[in-house]
């Protein structure tokens, strides 16, 4: 008896602790305060909105998507106040459905947001930066700037997704605030911190930082690093063609270190195929040098990625 009436009480205080708190009555003589029900209603439809839009699912979450924008400035306030801080991919999404379907409203209550501090909460800087970018809020920028010199003093947890949704808004809005931000957080220990880093100055499309760029492929950082500084380089575009050059022409040797070349190697023929003209000859030129004088396996890569099955020219 005495260890069922235990599982009872357990099962009673998780049924009371799934309830919620109980409130305490009001003094006598003082009314209740009126629930709004307009929170049921919203934390339900959002609940639905954030289901995973599969099979028979995808009606109800679409239903529920366009009722809370429907609802208006009382729906997006609510998610403003209630939703801004959720830390799911499913959150996010329904989250980021709901406002962007009322650009008019969400844009401006944003703003407001980031004039008023959104306090130290990580998670709600991350959604607010995400939103920022897809928004188009460029007049977010200068908060953004000072978030992204919160980064380093944040735990990993935090400090990853953070740095990434700062970065990438700040490229998309602000490109001239991007490069310093971005440039600062290269010295970050967190590789995947560094990872973001180099996206944006990728995204940036600021020549000047090319070269950064290329030490970084080339350099002795791991191998993530290295990719992530050989994507940024594709999508920098042509202001990546020189500083390529002078890496492929220290890979054209007998002696070259393939694992360190390789990134570059990848970087250039990516390249190829979205340049033209004077551009792509000079990587071309600069390729054919590696197959010809670099290590074999060097030479083979340029073969693969390069010229496909063609054998490369001088072989």
């Amino acid at each position: 008896m005495t260890a069922a009436r235990g599982a009872i009480g357990a099962v009673l205080l998780l049924a009371g602790l799934a309830a919620g708190p109980v409130l305490a009555a009001p003094p006598a003589g003082q009314a209740a305060p009126a629930a709004d029900p307009g929170d049921a209603r919203f934390a339900a439809l959002f609940a639905t909105a954030s289901l995973w839009r599969v099979g028979d699912n995808v009606d109800r979450v679409e239903a529920a998507r366009r009722e809370l924008a429907a609802a208006g400035e009382p729906a997006i306030r609510w998610l403003l106040d209630r939703r801004l801080g959720v830390e799911t991919t499913l959150e996010r999404r329904a989250l980021d459905a709901v406002l962007l379907a009322r650009k008019d409203l969400a844009g401006p209550l944003l703003l407001a947001r980031f004039r008023a501090g959104p306090g130290p909460d990580p998670a709600v800087r991350q959604n607010l930066a995400r939103l920022a970018r897809k928004l188009g809020l460029r007049e977010a920028a200068p908060a953004l700037a000072d978030w992204a010199r919160d980064v380093p003093g944040l735990a990993p947890a935090a400090a990853r997704p953070l740095a990434r949704e700062v970065l990438a808004a700040l490229a998309a809005l602000a490109p001239a605030r991007a490069v310093p931000a971005g440039r600062e957080l290269l010295e970050a220990p967190d590789p995947w911190i560094r990872v973001a880093a180099l996206r944006a100055l990728g995204r940036s499309g600021d020549p000047a930082v090319a070269g950064d760029l290329a030490a970084v492929a080339i350099g002795p950082s791991t191998a993530i690093v290295r990719g992530a500084a050989a994507l940024a380089l594709v999508d920098l575009g042509d202001p990546a063609v020189g500083p390529l050059e002078g890496v492929l022409e220290h890979c054209a040797r007998e002696d070259a270190d393939p694992a360190a070349c390789g990134f570059p190697v990848r970087a250039a023929a990516a390249l190829l195929g979205r340049l033209s003209g004077a551009p792509a000859a000079r990587l071309r030129s600069a390729l054919d040098r590696v197959a010809a004088l670099g290590p074999a396996p060097l030479a083979g890569l340029v073969v693969e990625l390069a010229y496909g099955t063609e054998p490369a020219p001088g072989n």
